[in-house]
């Protein structure tokens, strides 16, 4: 479709407004405010927004990394984590706050920051008046709303909704080592079927 002035017809985020060449462009940006992640890694569970992502995830698992540092011995499973690691050589940090003085090495610590000064919190519960910052802020609160506990302690079967509340917890406990090594965590599968249900797809929140 083409505009009268010539240019192609965008599409445009109903949240933030920022528009996109194509719908599949926009549906891959919608994830990033509904918190879907429909691409889970069969090594570990964890999802993704993008079939990329996943790939490129993926490769801690493989163990392969094909991009080398040339300063020092260390190597990385994607380019855009060698970019940030050589900026620790060169110090240089070109992601700057238009707010105050802070520079960062990687767009995504800047992005972060910002929210400090904004107050900006774009993931919106659907189920109450929560808002978070972090879109994974969201998915650990909409377990509150499903019950769903994934971290378990199997040595007393104590669930937990996050797994900082777990490790908390098996600090607490006066077993073994080997007792307190011990965790269980709830299929990503189940969890994300618990959160899509919780109404973290766009269309829900629509």
């Amino acid at each position: 479709q083409e505009l009268q002035n010539g240019e192609k017809s965008s599409h445009k985020c109903k949240y933030c407004y920022k528009t996109f060449p194509s719908p599949s462009h926009l549906l891959i940006h919608l994830r990033t405010h509904s918190g879907e992640r429909p691409y889970p890694c069969p090594g570990c569970g964890k999802t993704f927004a993008t079939r990329g992502h996943l790939r490129r995830h993926y490769r801690i698992h493989t163990g392969v990394k094909p991009y080398k540092c040339q300063v020092c011995d260390k190597a990385f499973a994607n380019q855009g984590n060698l970019k940030t690691h050589t900026r620790l050589h060169t110090g240089e940090k070109p992601y700057k706050c238009p707010r105050c003085d802070k520079a960062f090495a990687d767009a995504g610590n800047l992005q972060r920051h910002i929210t400090t000064h904004t107050g900006v919190k774009p993931y919106k519960c659907v189920h109450c008046n929560k808002a978070f910052s972090r879109s994974s802020n969201l998915k650990t609160h909409l377990l509150t709303h499903t019950g769903m506990k994934p971290f378990s302690c199997t040595c007393c079967n104590k669930s937990f909704t996050r797994l900082s509340y777990l490790k908390a917890h098996m600090k607490d406990r006066t077993s073994s080592p080997e007792e307190e090594s011990t965790m269980t965590i709830t299929s990503q599968s189940s969890i994300l079927s618990a959160l899509q249900g919780a109404g973290t797809s766009s269309s829900e929140q629509a």
